[in-house]
């Protein structure tokens, strides 16, 4: 697990607009520089372009092709050999092989295809990480979305406070109609709030007080039907939905809690998270307002 904290500590480089005071830049500080040689770790952010004239030219220059457009795959090849080129060295400013030894981390801030560093950097370990996973602020807005929504969630339901309908369009800036319009595709407003309950009190819940008064088919659904549920609709939260309303409406609220309490966590919150995203995306500012993100 990539530890925030302590890539925020850590020496940046960074495109020269955007750096803070103390900090490298690209196109200086990552080539030849030894300020780094004696770190465990280094983080760089962004993608070191060149200016696109300079490029131009020296392409034009090296390999006596004019052909600089868009559509010129050998040029855009040679755009892509100048980035990597300059993330190579950045990697190198921790002096790796004068310290064969030692345990060297270089964290890269990119959506760049990252994989010739493997080519380059002989026995490295690649690691990958989305941007979410390290922190939800650097998620994109439909994860962050999602995530304030849990945490808000949560917290209401915590604090005890009622979940209504209105209540929640008024405070979110929104329509009723719309949150209306939303719950109605997937058994209405009340079955989707019981269901969410539901989710929140069998995933927070320390202990199972169902677990020796289990039905058989409540047993099935736990250790068969959910499982499969989850294979059958990895990538449709909709239809998963739709599927989980179903079963919920068929055998009621309450044998529906009780398999919600012995069902695996990572089934129970697959589900809040699929749940979660039929929301209008329109709640996140309600999220924003009212429950900040926190890691």
């Amino acid at each position: 697990m990539i530890n925030f904290a302590r890539i925020l500590s850590l020496p940046h480089i960074d495109h020269l607009s955007e750096k803070s005071s103390g900090d490298g830049h690209w196109f200086v500080d990552n080539r030849g520089s030894n300020a780094y040689q004696e770190l465990d770790a280094l983080c760089s952010f962004g993608t070191p372009y060149q200016d696109i004239g300079a490029l131009q030219q020296s392409y034009i220059t090296t390999t006596g092709d004019r052909d600089i457009s868009v559509d010129s795959e050998n040029f855009q090849d040679f755009v892509d050999e100048q980035v990597q080129a300059e993330i190579i060295q950045c990697a190198g400013r921790l002096r790796a092989n004068r310290r064969p030894d030692s345990e060297l981390t270089f964290y890269v801030v990119s959506d760049k295809d990252l994989s010739y560093l493997m080519e380059y950097y002989a026995g490295c370990t690649l690691v990958q990480s989305l941007a979410f996973d390290i922190t939800p602020l650097a998620g994109t807005a439909k994860q962050q979305t999602r995530w304030g929504i849990l945490q808000g969630f949560k917290q209401l339901v915590a604090a005890g406070a009622e979940i209504k309908q209105g209540a929640i369009a008024s405070i979110a800036g929104i329509s009723q109609s719309l949150v209306s319009k939303t719950a109605s595709e997937f058994g209405g407003w009340k079955t989707l709030k019981k269901i969410l309950l539901a989710l929140y009190s069998s995933l927070y819940r320390s202990s199972n007080n169902f677990s020796d008064v289990l039905t058989e088919d409540e047993r099935w659904f736990i250790d068969e039907y959910f499982p499969l549920l989850k294979e059958d609709y990895p990538d449709n939260p909709e239809a998963l939905v739709k599927e989980v309303v179903k079963i919920a409406i068929a055998i009621g609220c309450q044998s529906f809690q009780r398999i919600l309490n012995g069902v695996r966590v990572d089934i129970k919150a697959w589900i809040i998270d699929s749940l979660i995203s039929i929301l209008p995306p329109e709640i996140l500012d309600l999220v924003r307002r009212e429950h900040p993100l926190t890691t």
